[in-house]
Order: C-alpha cells, then structure tokens, then sequence
C-alpha cells in the first residue's frame, strides 16, 4: 500500500479534535486556526478547504452540517469535525503505512 500524505498534519488533526465535545465542533475555518496555534507551518497546513479534503478523506474523523456566524454576524452552514474513533483512525494509518 502507499504512503499517506501528509500524515502529520493528520495526527496533529486527530488529537486537536479529542479535545472536543459533542457541542462546540470545529469548522474547518477553526481547525486552521488551532493548528498555527498548535505551532505547525501555514505552509504545511494550508488553507481550510484542504483541511476539509483532509478530514473528509481521513478514516475515524466525521463531520456533520451546523449553521454557524460570521464575524459580521452573518448566519451560514458550514461542516463541522469530530473524531468518530481514533481506534480506526490509528488502524487506518497502519493498514497505509504497512504496520
């Protein structure tokens, strides 16, 4: 099997979403923020619709539609992410990295 990309922009997804609880989910928009937070390069990161590619394509992260607010105030939808089972996910990255 071939190498996952960017695996540790993935992990570093995972354990910022363990520190969620089923209320108050990140978009991907709040995902990018708490990863420069976390200390990982924007260029690494990139922007949030890669973060979405990412956590839509990654075994053990779901997501689910909320409406949400702008800083203007504006109402939208947006995908917010969870993590469904880090147990899959941890068995995804073996199954890929040939663990």
């Amino acid at each position: 099997m071939g190498k996952i990309r960017h695996i540790r922009l993935r992990r570093r997804i995972v354990s910022i979403l363990k520190s969620f609880d089923g209320d108050n989910l990140p978009t991907a928009h709040a995902l990018l923020d708490l990863l420069l937070e976390s200390g990982m390069s924007p260029k690494m990161i990139g922007n949030p619709n890669r973060i979405a590619q990412l956590c839509c394509k990654t075994k053990g992260i779901g997501s689910v539609t909320i409406k949400t607010k702008n800083c203007g105030g504006d109402s939208y939808t947006a995908d917010a992410y969870y993590l469904e089972s880090e147990e899959a996910f941890n068995e995804w990255v073996d199954s890929k990295l040939g663990g």
